[in-house]
């Protein structure tokens, strides 16, 4: 009897710890499954401007257009364009918004579309061996001396045409990225500078070189300083291209070391790029980044006859935009009545 109590008892605790009020039909909800999203990737390359201006048009509030009183320079450029990137102001300009011949100036936008696929891709990376095409060496000078079937470090491609100017090098990487074609890759440079706002740039190769034809117009790269500067600017979210433009010499290969071309780096207090160039259409060529007590000044000029001439018109340019910068700075804040 107390044994037959007990049974009860336990029974009905059962029941009404697990089934009281429960319905036997009811369908038990499967557990939540709960997907963990992976992290946003972050930049292997870049560090993304923090300034909500960045990539739009520069302010021409305190423009000074034409020549320069005191620059004799400013006469001798065909085209220029000196912009504080602190206040997006344009300082100087000279026919900034034509486009012209660029010459070796063309390689900013290789290697910032070079970056742009490194950023996309999970390979290659800087360390990734390139095998050098036939085609590559046989494209002209100046060259970095690539050997068809030789494995280049991309890194070192990257050295060559940035300090060198070497149109070997920036064929190659057009062909590397172009899928193993350098018109798809020429075809891309188009499409990314046009998506930045770049509308009056067209490109024709990846290295600046004229394409001369029988009987016909001879092609060349060409784009409005004003233009390049937006490229330029793009370009130095990626350290690396500041890190090679800012270098005085870029060793290749063992006993083979490349000088950087831009003298404006030992002439210039602050200078740290970006890239020179020349052709007998485009004439001496530099684009030209700076840096003093944290504002930083960019430009471009194209058309000098000579190349001492257009690297000391950068220099005097630079030490009055400077001092025009603090000016317009003061007057840009200044109320309006």
């Amino acid at each position: 009897m107390i044994k037959c109590m007990r049974f009860l008892l336990a029974a009905a605790f059962l029941f009404l710890l697990f089934g009281c009020g429960k319905n036997s039909n009811e369908k038990i909800p499967p557990p939540r499954v709960v997907y963990m999203l992976p992290p946003p990737r972050l930049p292997k390359y870049r560090v993304p401007s923090k300034d909500p201006r960045f990539g739009q048009p520069y302010r021409q509030d305190f423009v000074v257009s034409g020549n320069i009183p005191g620059l004799a320079g400013s006469r001798m450029a065909r085209c220029g364009i000196l912009v504080d990137l602190g206040t997006r102001q344009v300082l100087w300009e000279k026919d900034s918004r034509t486009p012209t011949p660029i010459a070796s100036l063309s390689k900013l936008l290789t290697i910032y579309q070079v970056m742009l696929m490194l950023e996309k891709a999970d390979k290659p990376d800087l360390d990734s061996l390139v095998t050098v095409s036939q085609d590559s060496c046989s494209v002209g000078p100046v060259k970095a001396g690539l050997r068809p079937g030789e494995k280049v470090p991309l890194r070192d491609l990257l050295g060559a045409l940035m300090l060198r100017s070497a149109n070997d090098a920036a064929y190659q990487l057009a062909e590397y990225f172009g899928d193993g074609k350098s018109a798809n890759f020429i075809e891309q440079m188009n499409r990314t500078a046009h998506e930045i706002g770049a509308t009056t740039a067209n490109f024709v190769n990846p290295n600046g070189l004229p394409i001369y034809r029988k009987d016909q117009e001879t092609l060349m790269n060409v784009c409005s300083v004003y233009d390049l500067t937006l490229i330029a600017e793009r370009a130095m979210e990626f350290p690396l291209v500041l890190q090679l433009t800012s270098s005085k010499s870029f060793s290749f290969r063992p006993g083979v070391t490349f000088n950087n071309t831009n003298h404006l780096l030992t002439t210039c207090p602050g200078a740290d790029g970006l890239k020179t160039g020349y052709t007998n259409a485009a004439g001496h060529c530099l684009a030209f980044s700076c840096v003093r007590d944290g504002r930083r000044l960019i430009g471009v000029v194209t058309g000098f006859q000579k190349r001492p001439d257009c690297f000391e018109f950068c220099r005097q340019l630079l030490d009055w935009g400077y001092s025009r910068a603090v000016s317009a700075q003061k007057v840009s804040t200044t109320p309006r009545t």
